[in-house]
């Protein structure tokens, strides 16, 4: 059922894993100023205007930003799946189990993105899909709990 705690732990991930959306992930020097990774852009800071990401970046920059975005994107669409499929209970730890996967490639993401710069540091956005693996991990654990609930009941009857 949707008011199970796994439930409530699978929106607390994907709330977490949003929330790189409004805050910024990671600061990295870039030469002369200081820059920001967001999951929508790449701000500099130090220059006369902010540099907007795409229009400065390098082609292999590009696809680590793309590829954060779009895991980011994938992964709270996959766990809000998850949600509704309560149904069948060892579908729903399989998909859990696999947007922990993609959570923790576009943390991958991220930090490689971060590394091109001379000093990199996480500012508190990156705490977010940190905190959506441990969510997303709580609730395929408490989905597994419900699980053999229901199979040693099956056998009591």
């Amino acid at each position: 059922m949707i008011q199970r705690i796994q439930s409530i732990f699978l929106v607390l991930a994907v709330l977490a894993n949003l929330a790189v959306l409004a805050l910024p992930v990671w600061q990295s020097d870039l030469g002369a100023s200081t820059g920001s990774i967001n999951a929508l852009m790449f701000d500099a800071e130090g220059t006369e205007a902010d540099l907007q990401f795409f229009e400065h970046a390098e082609s292999g920059s590009k696809a680590l930003h793309s590829g954060f975005f779009v895991m980011m994107v994938i992964s709270s669409l996959l766990l809000l799946y998850t949600i509704f499929k309560f149904n069948d209970r060892p579908q729903q730890i399989k998909l859990a189990y696999i947007g922990i996967i993609l959570i923790f490639v576009e943390i991958l993401c991220v930090v490689l993105l971060a590394q091109s710069g001379a000093n990199a540091n996480p500012l508190p956005g990156f705490a977010g899909p940190v905190l959506a693996v441990i969510f997303a991990w709580l609730a395929a654990r408490y989905i597994r709990k419900d699980d053999d609930l229901v199979k040693s009941v099956d056998r009591i009857r």
